[in-house]
């Protein structure tokens, strides 16, 4: 899987990940830790056609070389190892299961994508804390938040910088959900509506004939006739911060109604574009910081003024 996973704790369980990053609640940190390397003592590693087997090779020896490095320089930055022993095929690519601990936020193992069977382990003493440790990663794929608390679950999850984040469960993939990632685990997204929007265009669309906007022609004294003053290049603007920015990349689309009929135009954001508006809503709004409950009483808040302007909205809107 690209990117890594974050998988935080806050309540005793159990978990099998690869190439990822484990943050526990530093209570619970022992006595979990403690589940895991005996359940690490009971995976089968053999020949991934093998039905009874739970972790297979690595794709080639440049990767396992490649893990291997990864390894050495987490031991080197003070991480301790906890490799099972369990019985490896005589040939392959094939590694143990790995177990690094204690280590530091600013690790190679911490900051990097491994891709091979080695989990990440570092602790945390506060829910703020743990936000800090998950989005401190250039790579943001998926992530899974677990606890008894379902609030204190809930209200962490949309704190965490990824394309996808799971509560008190794992790899939950529905075709109707679109999936990708944030930062450098990718953009755009597969599946779903979103997914759909990528290949397909609207149906007013096949009948929309190009509109060219020219100005009247200017007499003037030349032989040659009047001349045609090209018209003026009005890129529609965004709203960013409070002012209207130019889009990065230049360019605008229209905007049509579903018989076709053009009502305006908006400017195409790159993803500076989008970077520069997520960070501006951010800052205004502060919706990633602030409690579910508050949330909830904002989006009741919007509900309840709309549903009382119902008469006054445009048909195709009282949805």
């Amino acid at each position: 899987m690209e990117g890594i996973v974050d998988a935080i704790w806050f309540n005793q369980g159990e978990v099998c990940c690869a190439g990822a990053r484990l943050l526990v609640q530093e209570g619970i940190a022992e006595a979990f830790l403690g589940k895991l390397r005996r359940r690490m003592e009971t995976l089968r590693v053999g020949p991934p056609l093998d039905k009874g087997i739970d972790m297979g090779a690595l794709v080639s020896p440049e990767q396992k070389a490649r893990v291997e490095g990864f390894i050495a320089a987490g031991l080197a930055e003070g991480a301790e190892l906890f490799q099972p022993a369990i019985d490896l095929p005589a040939e392959g690519c094939f590694l143990p299961p790995t177990l690094l601990t204690g280590v530091h936020p600013s690790a190679t193992v911490a900051r990097e994508e491994i891709f091979g069977p080695v989990l990440v382990a570092m602790t945390f003493r506060t829910p703020d804390e743990a936000v800090m440790l998950a989005n401190n990663c250039r790579y943001g794929l998926a992530a899974s938040v677990w606890s008894e608390t379902i609030g204190l679950a809930l209200d962490v999850a949309a704190k965490i910088e990824a394309g996808v984040v799971w509560v008190n469960a794992a790899n939950l993939l529905d075709a109707a959900v679109p999936f990708g990632g944030r930062k450098e685990s990718g953009f755009g997204r597969e599946g779903g509506r979103a997914g759909a929007l990528e290949y397909l265009r609207p149906k007013a669309w096949a009948t929309r004939k190009l509109r060219l906007a020219t100005l009247p022609p200017v007499e003037t004294a030349a032989a040659t006739g009047p001349v045609v003053v090209p018209p003026l290049d009005r890129t529609a603007k965004l709203f960013i911060a409070g002012k209207q920015a130019r889009p990065d990349g230049g360019g605008s689309r229209p905007v049509v109604s579903p018989k076709g009929r053009l009502l305006g135009e908006v400017g195409v954001g790159n993803r500076k574009d989008i970077r520069n508006a997520v960070e501006a809503a951010r800052k205004a709004a502060g919706w990633a910081t602030a409690s579910a409950h508050g949330r909830a009483q904002i989006l009741y808040y919007l509900a309840e003024n709309l549903s009382a302007r119902a008469s006054s909205l445009p048909t195709g809107s009282r949805r």
